[in-house]
């Protein structure tokens, strides 16, 4: 089993200990973890603007990146 691990911005920006967390705990569980480089933004900032036909874009990045995945 391999785990894509998302960090949205806002977890990034705002809570950067709660993303460590899970991946130290991810590991301690054995999971193995891998972090897609690629990733950028999910497009929800967008979309609960009211903007979700502009976020096709992301939504294909977000799937180019973490398609491979058994689990995001």
């Amino acid at each position: 089993m391999t785990v894509g691990l998302f960090i949205p911005c806002y977890v990034n920006q705002l809570y950067p200990n709660a993303a460590k967390a899970t991946l130290e705990l991810l590991q301690k569980l054995g999971v193995k973890v891998e972090y897609p480089s690629k990733q950028t933004c999910c497009g929800q900032p967008m979309a609960n603007s009211g903007f979700a036909h502009l976020t096709q874009g992301c939504d294909d990045l977000f799937i180019d990146n973490f398609s491979e995945f058994d689990y995001v």
